[in-house]
């Protein structure tokens, strides 16, 4: 099985995510996708606690039975690097091949990524690139050879449908009081609300 891993905050999670992931599904071999909130992460603090972000996950993703969520990175005492949760994976899918799914901006900066050159143990990687994108294809080719030539990463750049939300705009707009409908799903909304999350 093709299976495809998500990482992010989730603060809160939204439509953004999920148009993504569902659109990778229609458009790659992906048979799955795995959602993992990140933990302990080395330059970030959340404003709720891990259990919030890890039950509007689960709301939003509730009925799909194509997507799945791994609370890894919430269960460990550890900082969270992307290698480890990669390295748990493997041994969890040994007959798996994993799909890291990252945005085109952090394809400029993996070569910074925390142990990037064991990656190609244990993933590919799909970059998810919004289709009226900017950025020059000669710049992306010219990347994509770079990592694969210095790291050996096995890299596919996928045009996606991808949609202007953002869970700072969703924490934001709570904070002033607007109404975040149709942001996030329907769940996660009064979840936010019968929790008092982010006033």
């Amino acid at each position: 099985m093709k299976i495809g891993i998500v990482g992010g905050s989730f603060n809160p999670i939204h439509h953004g995510h999920l148009i993504m992931a569902e659109h990778l599904l229609n458009e790659t071999d992906l048979e799955k996708i795995i959602f993992i909130p990140a933990g302990k992460a080395p330059h970030k603090k959340y404003n709720v606690e891990d259990f919030h972000r890890w039950n509007m996950l689960n709301l939003a993703i509730s009925g799909n039975e194509n997507f799945k969520a791994c609370e890894y990175e919430l269960d460990s005492d550890e900082t969270s690097y992307t290698i480890n949760t990669l390295k748990y994976l493997n041994e969890k899918f040994i007959n798996d091949q994993l799909y890291f799914i990252i945005g085109l901006d952090n394809l400029f900066y993996l070569e910074d990524w925390y142990k990037i050159e064991e990656f190609y143990k244990y993933t590919k990687i799909i970059v998810s690139n919004r289709r009226d994108c900017e950025n020059s294809k000669l710049d992306v080719r010219y990347k994509l050879e770079e990592l694969y030539n210095r790291f050996n990463l096995e890299i596919e750049v996928v045009e996606t449908s991808l949609i202007e939300i953002s869970s700072s705009e969703i924490r934001e707009y709570r904070k002033i009081g607007k109404s975040i409908n149709y942001l996030t799903p329907k769940k996660v909304v009064e979840y936010i609300e019968d929790n008092d999350l982010y006033k």
